[in-house]
């Protein structure tokens, strides 16, 4: 059984830790890997704290059933809230809002199934794939019903963050939650655990405290471009610490040969990590057998499991049908959270107009535009927030912008925005992040 539903010996207790010692203790090129998970870790420490709490989950934990809800989708908002040591945009802990936007897209597609490695899965576990109907979205309104970007960035004096929960306080130097029964809460930052060494990520269990409710991922693991390292960089992490939130546990059950309440998940005997042969990651050998769950073996490709991310693929139906559960019993009120992901209402494009910035994607005070080709008409310019509402108007003449023009944004807020551009009956629209 799983550890967090029963005492387990002394001698279990030695063969898990003695596990994740060997997983740390792994050498690519002359670093250790970080230790993958401290879910069940910080999920102990919380029940010390709070035995009510591990009793509680105990009582409400039923077999599997089948989940009605009238929503066909479940759209989960969400916030981002980056820790960062004051470094340049783009270096180190202060990652891009494009690193955090492909993370989002990475949830959708892991949760929905329609990532592209799925392919990959043996054929003997393909009818067993699941699709949650569960997405997510940065949120685009804010407590106070105020526009966002979904992402707050926070300078802090910190060297580093742990399982002591710092990082979700403002006073320990960390961010605040947003409100739990509206937003998933996502830290990003320098993770490690107590010897100071680098952590993935670990998440809080549903029904425990509103105010540390969320997941918390190391910078380097979050999202699949920008400051990401191998072998985890493909942002199977976030998707992993997202299953722990919803109630799915690691799928070798925390236990030798354990069970991870889910029926369709093969018994396996512990962890699954990866080798590491002459500097390239390699996945385990399919099949590979245990607790005499031959001749398929173990999921080793399920996200629950602790393989690197190119070798993870899947979550199962019986899976998917836990999550949902967890939702209708603990965390019901996202099935009635409403208009905080509107999608902004801007017209789409028009033939489209040929132009490109001139920087990147993330500006500062003004965005510098490259018109290409010959301008019959003046040029219309406009800026949206997110919510599809205009901030910024302006028409530029001809003579104007034969060749570039400068728009400038001083009096912004730090968000996401949209500009449309109007000129020779086409329209284009180009989605950017402004800085403080």
């Amino acid at each position: 059984m799983f550890i967090m539903y029963k005492n387990i010996s002394a001698t279990i207790l030695f063969i898990f830790f003695t596990i994740i010692f060997i997983f740390q203790s792994a050498k690519t090129y002359g670093q250790a890997l970080p230790q993958k998970c401290a879910t069940e870790m910080y999920m102990q420490q919380l029940y010390a704290k709070n035995p009510q709490l591990k009793k509680s989950l105990i009582d409400a934990e039923n077999n599997e059933t089948n989940i009605q809800r009238t929503q066909a989708i479940i759209t989960i908002p969400v916030v981002v809230h980056v820790l960062h040591r004051g470094e340049p945009i783009g270096t180190n802990t202060h990652i891009t809002p494009q690193q955090i936007e492909s993370q989002i897209t990475i949830l959708n597609n892991d949760f929905r199934a329609q990532n592209d490695d799925i392919t990959n899965v043996p054929i003997v576990f393909q009818s067993k794939i699941g699709d949650t109907k569960i997405q997510f979205c940065l949120a685009t309104l804010d407590p106070d019903s105020n526009p966002t970007s979904g992402i707050i960035y926070k300078q802090t004096n910190q060297p580093y963050f742990s399982l002591d929960n710092n990082v979700k306080f403002d006073t320990s130097g960390g961010s605040n939650a947003w409100p739990a029964d509206q937003y998933l809460n996502m830290w990003v930052c320098d993770l490690r655990n107590f010897n100071g060494d680098n952590l993935l990520g670990f998440a809080q269990f549903p029904n425990g405290p509103a105010e540390t409710d969320g997941i918390v991922v190391r910078y380097e693991a979050f999202g699949n471009v920008g400051n990401v390292s191998l072998p985890y960089n493909k942002g199977r992490t976030t998707t992993h610490e997202v299953g722990h939130w919803l109630n799915l546990i690691h799928i070798w059950g925390d236990n030798v040969c354990g069970n991870d309440l889910v029926s369709d998940t093969p018994t396996q005997e512990q962890a699954n990590f990866g080798n590491v042969v002459n500097g390239a990651y390699l996945c385990p050998g399919f099949p590979h057998v245990t607790c005499n769950n031959g001749p398929d073996g173990d999921m080793y490709m399920n996200y629950m499991d602790y393989t690197f991310d190119k070798c993870m693929h899947m979550f199962t139906k019986g899976q998917s049908n836990r999550m949902n559960k967890a939702i209708v019993d603990y965390r019901a009120s996202f099935l009635t959270t409403k208009d905080l992901c509107v999608p902004p209402n801007i017209s789409p494009d028009t033939n489209v107009v040929n132009f490109e910035l001139v920087s990147n994607n993330t500006l500062l005070n003004s965005i510098n535009i490259l018109i290409i080709g010959n301008l019959s008409t003046d040029v219309e310019v406009a800026v949206y927030n997110t919510l599809g509402q205009s901030v910024l108007s302006a028409t530029y003449a001809k003579s104007e912008t034969a060749t570039a023009m400068k728009i400038d944004l001083p009096n912004l807020k730090t968000g996401f925005y949209y500009i449309s551009i109007f000129a020779n009956s086409k329209q284009s629209k180009l989605k950017f992040y402004k800085l403080q």
